[in-house]
């Protein structure tokens, strides 16, 4: 009776390390979690911080203050289907070299209740400047008003670590206290 008295005691006291083991790692994880979120919207503003705002039209003239990696998004109405057929191009306004225009295999979107942004390609500038965009494929009959192009800082490769870091911490958040409840319930 004495022996099986103290079995009881050690698996309580299992169970107590498990149930603080994974009120812990709860916690941690959590704010691990809140970090890796936090940070991910601290990189997606910080390319927003730089946007240039440019009404959609057939050529037009761009200074661009930053180099480095950039995106280019239409932004309109939802639903819109204007920016569809269009092409872009980038032309250095002293120089008159043509930028290469990337395309994006994951586009990104912000969106409201009234309105979308979507990513269309993605441009490389070497040097700040006064560049010249031209849209091809834009016809006088197409509805432009409401729509503009965007330019923003391309911060994708920031972004994917962070994402990774959210779906990791999101698992350790949610798998902490299901091992917890499991261990407390199943005995050994």
């Amino acid at each position: 009776m004495a022996h099986d008295l103290g079995q009881n005691t050690s698996g309580t006291r299992m169970n107590r390390l498990w149930l603080y083991g994974g009120l812990f790692g709860t916690i941690v994880y959590a704010a691990l979690l809140t970090l890796a979120i936090f940070r991910l919207v601290q990189a997606y503003r910080a390319g927003e911080e730089d946007a240039k705002f440019e009404p959609l039209v057939n050529e037009q003239q761009v200074m661009l203050n930053l180099p480095g990696s950039m995106l280019l998004h239409g932004e309109g109405p939802r639903f819109t289907t204007a920016f569809g057929p269009l092409d872009f191009r980038l032309i250095h306004h002293q120089t008159g070299e043509i930028l290469p225009m990337e395309t994006i295999w994951f586009k990104s979107s912000k969106s409201t209740m009234s309105s979308v942004r979507l990513s269309l390609q993605g441009f490389s500038v070497a040097e700040p400047g006064l560049y010249v965009l031209q849209v091809l494929g834009l016809h006088p009959e197409v509805n432009t008003r409401g729509h503009q192009l965007v330019m923003t800082r391309d911060t994708r490769l920031e972004s994917g670590p962070k994402v990774i870091a959210i779906v990791l911490s999101a698992l350790g958040f949610l798998g902490c206290p299901t091992l917890t409840i499991l261990a407390v319930i199943v005995k050994p």
